[in-house]
């Protein structure tokens, strides 16, 4: 029997999916929530014989990141064995399973999960199985993420050929922002109303189901999430991956119906292309693709305005050139006294680090930070990461792996460690102003996209009165952030 471990691991809680039998476990093995699968995986040969061979699949969505990793056997047959469940034990990764749901709830879903795999399955079918159930989490850091495939995985999951445009979403309709397509006619603001005879309406419907939020009532960022920007453009984005899965039809060419902004229907057949030719095309005709530093631009709109469009916080380590950009940008705009209005436009941005987003609150805010003023308390649910869960994990930052010293962190009144200083957590430190922060009206422009660090900023923003917020409600939630450190990999085990 050849199993593989299916581990679906969060931030700082676990929840696991094991094949059954894949290794024997420790009795001190304690995670919060797994459970085990018997696992037949047949090779269609062309001489129709049935080869039984190892697999090594995927998902690991944690903070931000899950994968796929695979052999392409057609069909797999996961036939559900058993599923046991250990809750309340010492250890723990993901402390906000139970958050927006239920255990009841989340048992449901494990319940429905199995019962979903009790036929032939092709591999596609499995991945948006488990993109379906990571959503229903209701983490907006815990998903099936295409950027942790090996080099030679994509071609299993991940479809040849694009749609060759940057769309945005309004009213739920696609509205085309950028033609990347032979079609010279399909001009910006043009509607996509119909893919393949499939209404774009039942297109969103669909992808709903494995676009991921936090908490509830995330609308907007689900359906942002939807959208392929201009700073997207080299990478698979949720419609580029999802669209083929669920309408397995639509791939390569398109059958495209549109409507003008005179409201002339037409149809057309439009090439697929791939994320590289995408990026390509774009830079081509619209010029560099807006990311990292380029996500980052300057406008003066008059004498006493000026425009700062934040792309991204995605900038890390303390050499990174945002921090250096802040501090020159506003030394200069220190020098001008007759700039008295500051737009700062995070509408694309959705998170990134957090010391870039404090190094910009350092000029904004109208008085030094405090933590305790702000209404966060991150939970964790471990001092330190069980051995027997490092060959299982991966992770961008060795520091996650530190334990935390029981001195300072103590068990809160919910059964989770906290950290009971009052100067820091693991997302703020107190920080003064700087010198040359700017005291004239700062105006914030959201938008749903905005989660993780970028959500915190508008919260903050708004919790110190620090500027008016205009635009569109942001993602995000108060309820608190799932997301955090560690990827999940999954090994192979031959009995």
């Amino acid at each position: 029997m050849n199993g593989s471990l299916y581990g679906i691991c969060f931030d700082e809680n676990s929840a696991a999916i094991h094949y059954h039998p894949p290794v024997k476990l420790a009795a001190n093995y304690n995670m919060s929530l797994f459970f085990f699968w018997q696992e037949i995986l047949l090779l269609q040969t062309t001489a129709n014989e049935k080869i039984r061979k190892p697999c090594n699949h995927f998902i690991y969505c944690q903070n931000c990141n899950g994968a796929a990793n695979g052999t392409n056997f057609l069909p797999i047959s996961i036939k559900a064995g058993y599923c046991c469940f250990k809750r309340g034990i010492d250890y723990a990764l993901h402390p906000g399973l139970y958050k927006y749901n239920s255990k009841q709830q989340i048992e449901k879903l494990f319940v429905n999960l199995t019962n979903s795999t009790s036929k032939p399955l092709l591999e596609k079918q499995f991945y948006l199985l488990l993109a379906k159930f990571t959503e229903k989490i209701g983490c907006g850091h815990t998903y099936l993420n295409p950027l942790n495939l090996e080099e030679n995985i994509p071609a299993l999951y991940m479809p040849e050929k694009i749609l060759p445009f940057c769309f945005v979403i309004i009213d739920r309709k696609f509205i085309i922002t950028h033609n990347l397509s032979a079609d010279s006619t399909l001009k910006r603001g043009t509607e996509i109303t119909k893919i393949n005879g499939y209404a774009t309406s039942q297109i969103i419907d669909s992808l709903l189901h494995v676009s991921r939020a936090d908490g509830k009532n995330a609308i907007g960022k689900k359906l942002a999430n939807m959208e392929l920007v201009p700073e997207q453009v080299n990478k698979y984005k949720l419609t580029d991956i999802f669209l083929p899965l669920f309408f397995p039809s639509i791939k390569n060419d398109f059958i495209v119906e549109t409507k003008s902004i005179d409201n002339k229907i037409t149809t057309a057949k439009i090439n697929g292309i791939t994320t590289a030719q995408r990026g390509g095309i774009y830079k081509k005709r619209y010029g560099i693709v807006p990311k990292g530093e380029n996500a980052l631009k300057v406008q003066m709109l008059n004498d006493s305005t000026f425009n700062f469009k934040i792309g991204t916080f995605s900038f890390f380590g303390e050499e990174n050139p945002f921090t250096k950009i802040i501090d020159s940008l506003f030394l200069e705009l220190s020098n001008h006294k007759k700039i008295n209005n500051l737009i700062l436009d995070i509408r694309t941005n959705e998170g990134g680090s957090t010391e870039a987003r404090n190094s910009l609150l350092k000029y904004i805010l109208p008085k030094d930070f405090v933590v305790k003023d702000y209404r966060e308390r991150p939970f964790y649910s471990f001092l330190e990461v069980s051995k027997k869960l490092l060959p299982f994990l991966n992770t961008w930052d060795e520091s996650f792996y530190d334990p935390k010293p029981d001195s300072i962190f103590k068990k809160n009144e919910f059964g989770f460690y906290e950290d009971q200083s009052t100067t820091a957590n693991n997302n703020f430190v107190d920080f003064k102003i700087n010198s040359n922060s700017f005291k004239g009206n700062v105006y914030l422009m959201t938008s749903p996209v905005n989660s993780s660090a970028a959500f915190e900023f508008a919260w903050v923003i708004k919790q110190y009165n620090a500027g008016k917020i205009v635009g569109e409600k942001t993602g995000g939630t108060k309820q608190g952030l799932n997301g955090g450190k560690f990827f999940f990999k999954a090994p192979v085990f031959e009995n």
